[in-house]
This record gives structure tokens, C-alpha cells and sequence, in this order.
């Protein structure tokens, strides 16, 4: 079935974009469905989905992150993550029922959505995953623009988003295929930040680059500070978020400790409106600064 593998990349892929959308979701339902989709791509020496959850199991250290596989197909990056890194809360997304089909069977994802990814939103809400991952997915006539900012849209501040693709979709501008676009237009736009990691044999001994892309909407860019945080181990979580304006991903909680200069509670300050805010929380019965839902103790450094 090696010429399935090939009619997809032939001519710079314009046979496949010349097809329309229900024929290429059929081309890969007939794929899985009467051959053996897997045994074909890796006689191909795709290794994509290898290396890209080997690359999350570096860089994310929570196995309980919820994770979205985007283009997750018959499972291939699904299993990496659950089965050799130990990953366990995974959403998979293809628009093939028969690929879906196939993943459930694995027993690797919490969750498989049937749809499209792009021009349209995707069903879960803004902020749903922690990080997203994608092999093989951003394609011409596949994933592209429209998709990426969709799931950038569904990770949570600070989460990461690894796609891998082929390497000369990084370094040339491939017609009707948005992708190096969209992600230059995040990171001009400081959307997102963007490390590249450069891999051989991605997919028939071709080169292919590791895309590690972190939500900055909102996110605090001093991970220095954390990292060494991290190592003293003291905390179970740590958050990479400005605090304000929008509001951080946790739960509501009862008790807040805040250490601060005297004078910021005696006097105030021009432009920093603290003061101000703690009498408007507990004027309007929000907050009380001895017993209440939200503030219990205030304490004062001289």
C-alpha cells in the first residue's frame, strides 16, 4: 500500500488538494479499512509520532496533563505517549471514523472526537487542554492555518503545542498550504513563543522539524524564575501565568496570605490600586481582612 503513503506527498501534494474534502476523508477511511494503515506508514519509515512524544515526554513532566492528539488517526502518537512514556489523560481528534475506530481499540484515549480540525471550532471550550500534540496532521489539504489557531485557542496559558512535520514545510512556502504563515503570524503577534527542533529521517529518510509552540496568552515570560522555584521542591504545581487580567486556570479557594510593604496599605501609591481594591472587596462584603470566603489574614512588613 505504499502508494497510498506516495499519492498523498506526489507532485507537491496537488493531486491530493485537488480532490474534494469527502473524497480525501474517503481515501483515508478506504486506506485503514483494506489495508493495514500502520504496518504501511511505518514501512514508509515514518517516525513521526515517535519522535514527537519522545519530545513531550521531555518537555512535560505531568503524566496527568490533559493532552489533545490533533489528526490522531489511527492512534500512532497515542500509544508512544501512554504506552512507553506513561501519559494518561488523552483526547484524540480525526475527522476517519474507521482511524477512530482502530485508536479506540488501543484503549489509549479518554476521548475521540470526529471532526475536522479548522475552518470550524472544535467542540470543547477555550482553555480545555493542557498541551496539544500532532504527527503527520499539518498538511497541504490536511491541518493547516486555521487549524493551528484553533488549538492554540483550546490550551491552556503557559501549555505547550509540539507538531511535527516535514522540514520543508518550515523552510519554503508550499501554495495553498498556510501553515509557516500562521505560526510566523502567533509569534509576531506574541501570541505563542516557537523553538524548532530539527530531526532526520522524520518520513522516508527526509528531515523533519519538531515544532514547540507555548501559549503566551496571558503567560507570565519569566520561566527562569520557576525553574529554579521547580528545583527546590517545594511546590506540587507551579503555574507559567501573569496573574490578571484573565482569570488563571484553578479552582476557587478560601484563604489568601499576602506579604507587602506597609506603606502600600497606609498611604497608597499613584497607579497601584491595591488599597483601594482591598476596601472595595471588603466594603462590598466580598472579602473581610479576619474571617471571610476569601481573605483571612493580612500581614504587615515593616
Amino acid at each position: 500500500m505504499a502508494e497510498k503513503f506516495d499519492f498523498v506527498y506526489r507532485d507537491n501534494f496537488k493531486q491530493y488538494m485537488n480532490l474534494e474534502l469527502e473524497k480525501r476523508q474517503a481515501f483515508y477511511d478506504d486506506w485503514v479499512q483494506k489495508g493495514d494503515y500502520d504496518k504501511d506508514v511505518l514501512e514508509q519509515e515514518y517516525f513521526g509520532p515517535r519522535l514527537v512524544a519522545k519530545k513531550m515526554n521531555e518537555v512535560l513532566n505531568n503524566k496527568d496533563a490533559k493532552i489533545l492528539d490533533v489528526g490522531a488517526g489511527t492512534g500512532l502518537v497515542g500509544e508512544e505517549l501512554v504506552n512507553k512514556y506513561g501519559f494518561k489523560n488523552l483526547t484524540g481528534v480525526d475527522p476517519s471514523r474507521p482511524s477512530l475506530d482502530i485508536a479506540r481499540s488501543k484503549g489509549v484515549y479518554k476521548e475521540l472526537i470526529e471532526s475536522f480540525v479548522g475552518p470550524q471550532p472544535l467542540p470543547p471550550e477555550d482553555n480545555s487542554f493542557d498541551a496539544a500534540i500532532s504527527s503527520g496532521a499539518f498538511l497541504p489539504a490536511h491541518c493547516d492555518g486555521s487549524s493551528l489557531k484553533d488549538v492554540v485557542r483550546l490550551v491552556k496559558p503557559g501549555g505547550l503545542i509540539l507538531i511535527a512535520v516535514r522540514r520543508f514545510f518550515m523552510d519554503e512556502v508550499v501554495e495553498g498550504f498556510y501553515f509557516k504563515e500562521a505560526v510566523e503570524s502567533l509569534v509576531t503577534s506574541k501570541t505563542c513563543s516557537l523553538e524548532v527542533d530539527y530531526v532526520s529521517e522524520y518520513a522516508q529518510g527526509q528531515d523533519g522539524a519538531i515544532l514547540i509552540l507555548t501559549n503566551l496568552t496571558g503567560v507570565d515570560p519569566s520561566r527562569p524564575s520557576l525553574d529554579i522555584a521547580r528545583s527546590k521542591g517545594f511546590y506540587k504545581e507551579l503555574l507559567e501565568a501573569f496573574v490578571g487580567p484573565q482569570p488563571l486556570p484553578l479552582e476557587d479557594s478560601g484563604l489568601i496570605v499576602i506579604a507587602l510593604e506597609r506603606d502600600l496599605i497606609d498611604g497608597g501609591v499613584d497607579g497601584f490600586d491595591f488599597k483601594e481594591v482591598v476596601e472595595s472587596l471588603v466594603s462590598s462584603q466580598t472579602c473581610s481582612l479576619e474571617r471571610g470566603r476569601k481573605i483571612e489574614h493580612m500581614i504587615y512588613c515593616d
